[in-house]
This record gives C-alpha cells, structure tokens and sequence, in this order.
C-alpha cells in the first residue's frame, strides 16, 4: 500500500476560562505521554518501523500529548487546553480527547461520539475509527476532527503516525514468527524451522552424513545435529526442501533473488548488511562491532552443511547463509544464495552454490 503522508487533523477546542498546566491521566495502562506543551504538532515518535509492539499480545500501549493555545476570549485572554490520546489496532484507530475544564464531544468525520450526551470535564471522549485496508507501520492517517465544549475554538494542527503492530505468523508446527515491514516488504523476523511441509508431510531429518549427501529429495538438519540451534538459527534445508512449493505458510514464500536485492538496495547495498545484524556476541563471532540491527531484521549466523561431505561448517558460526529460489538461468545446477557476515564491507553478498543439496537456512518474506 502506498503510505499516505501530510495527515493533518483540525481540532477545534472549546473550553472554559482557566489556564490548565497539568495533563491528565485516564485509566488506561502505559500511555506514554509527551508533556509538551507549546508543540503544534503530535506525532507517534514509537511509529520507526523498528522493534514494534504487538498490541494483540501486550498491555494497551497510548501515545498522547497536551497542546494549548492562547485565544481571546472576552476582555482578555486566556489559555485553551487538550489531552489527546491515541493507539490503533490491526483494523481501527482509537483515538480519546478531554478538554480538562469544560464539557467535550468528539466529532471525527462529521459524526458524533456522544453516547447521552456532551462529556463531563477530565472524562474522556472517544471513537473508533475503521483503518484502510493495506496499511503498514509509519503510515499516515488523515481524518476530520474537533473537540466541542465551552467558549470559541482553537486550532491545531495535529499529525497522526500510526502505531507500528508486528503480526504474527504460524507455520504447520505451531512456531511463531514475528513479522516487520522494511520498505514494501514485510519479512518474518526469524529463520524458518518448520520439520513439515504446509500440508502436513513430514520433511527427513537427515542427520547422517552419508544420507545427506545421498539423497535427491526434501531433507533438513539443525546444525551440528543439535535441536538446540533451532532458535534462533532456524533449521538448515536443501534445495529440494525449498524448492518443492510446500514449505512456506500460505501468503509467503521463500524469496527469489530479486526479493533479496530488493531488500539489500532499501539497506544500503553491500557493504550495509550489518543493519540487518543481531547486536552483541551471543549470535556472532566478538566484536560484531558493526551490527545495528536498525531494521530489526536480527539476522544471526546460521552456519551451513555441504552437500558433498555431510559435514557442518565450523565453529564458532561466523556467517549466515540462506537460499533464494532462484535457479541460475543458464546452468540448473546452481542456485542463487545471499549471506551476510559481521564486518565492515561486503559483509551482505550474493552468491551461487553448485549443489541443491547444500544446508542453508529460509528466512521467508510475504507475497
């Protein structure tokens, strides 16, 4: 979907006549509030596309902010205060206003939220707004609003991001995977590890070396053999695994070449594969001093098994190795790969692997 931007909302705040310098709290759990008060402008500073909440599995989480304008109003003038609170789910905006010293109504779109009547000082109005269809994290949300109460209004200018959620996935296993958007591409935040194809089959362990390098069909392995690796790693398949079709979840699918350049391009390039990093050591080799993880994509060294010995590459893991479904054009033999590696340049490559029976980890990406 194609993000919206300039969402300007008009509010026109009627209240009463004393200066209010407090912001009022409701009863909702972990608002954060911006307490200031001379701004014109609110904005979901949390909206980064980075590290966002998932509102179906946390506390309700409120974005807010106290604006004040100074109006005339009689014979002198004085000072006209609102507390706006806001947070959206999957498919609505919710959004709560008070005028802290008069009697309010909410009015978004022409249509009023008063439910027997205008609402009491310090009691929050609110509504529910039904979101478009295809928005994405950072999004802009653009809507009509005022504030009713006591004497003339005032005029704000108020800009809405919408609260970045991270859906989830499951796959036939049951695993969870946390989803982010990077671009116009929304990723699984995890390696694959699915031991079925979707439909149910199960996909060969295939732990011995000999029966590795043997086989011309769908097969994985934890790397080294050990289900430990599983998470965060993910689990090593061959080409046949993902080249059958029946690996990913319905409305996902392991990414082409394309897709990953595309994703590669939105990063910096090359030498740019360390936003994409895990922080810290507990994943990759020390120092990892370059990693970011500003995307949020937390890749971590995967490791690999080579489809001609059976045998793991070594440890510790220093690269993270994942196929594409891209078979080279001209020789079907060699399949399109990408790894990233925790250095300084050309630490995000693409490359191509003569064996489909090569271990490699999946990170999946939406269709």
């Amino acid at each position: 979907m194609k993000t919206t931007k300039l969402l300007i909302a008009t509010i026109g705040v009627l209240v009463s006549m004393a200066i209010i310098n407090s912001c009022q709290k409701d009863s909702e759990p972990n608002r954060t509030m911006d307490d200031s008060s001379t701004t014109s402008e609110l904005k979901n500073t949390n909206a980064t596309c980075v590290n966002c909440i998932n509102l179906l599995g946390n506390p309700v989480k409120y974005y807010g902010s106290r604006q004040q304008k100074e109006i005339t109003w009689g014979n002198g003038k004085h000072t006209k205060t609102v507390n706006i609170y806001y947070y959206n789910t999957e498919s609505a905006f919710i959004l709560r206003v008070n005028s802290t010293n008069g009697f309010s109504d909410l009015i978004i779109n022409g249509v009023s939220s008063w439910t027997g009547g205008p609402v009491a000082p310090d009691v929050l109005a609110y509504d529910t707004l039904p979101l478009p269809q295809g928005w994405q994290e950072c999004d802009d949300y653009n809507f009509s609003l005022q504030v009713v109460g006591n004497g003339p209004p005032a005029e704000f200018m108020v800009e809405y991001d919408l609260v970045g959620l991270c859906p989830t996935v499951t796959d036939i296993d049951g695993n969870v995977y946390h989803t982010l958007q990077i671009g116009g591409q929304r990723w699984m935040a995890e390696n694959f590890k699915a031991t079925h194809f979707n439909d149910g089959t199960p996909i060969p362990n295939l732990t011995e070396a000999a029966d590795w390098i043997g086989v011309t069909s769908p097969g994985y392995c934890w790397y080294n053999n050990d289900i430990t690796y599983k998470d965060p790693n993910g689990a090593l398949y061959n080409f046949y695994a993902v080249n059958s079709g029946n690996l990913a979840p319905a409305g996902w699918h392991v990414p082409t070449q394309a897709d990953w350049l595309v994703l590669r391009n939105y990063v910096g390039g090359v030498d740019k594969g360390f936003r994409l990093l895990e922080t810290g050591t507990l994943h990759w080799p020390p120092p990892n001093a370059y990693a970011t993880n500003q995307y949020g994509f937390s890749a971590v060294a995967t490791g690999s098994r080579s489809g001609i010995t059976g045998t793991y590459s070594n440890s510790p893991l220093w690269q993270a190795w994942y196929w594409t479904s891209t078979i080279h054009p001209t020789n079907p033999d060699n399949i399109y790969v990408m790894f990233m590696m925790s250095v300084q340049y050309n630490n995000f490559g693409a490359s191509v692997t003569g064996s489909m029976k090569n271990g490699m980890a999946v990170r999946l990406v939406r269709d």
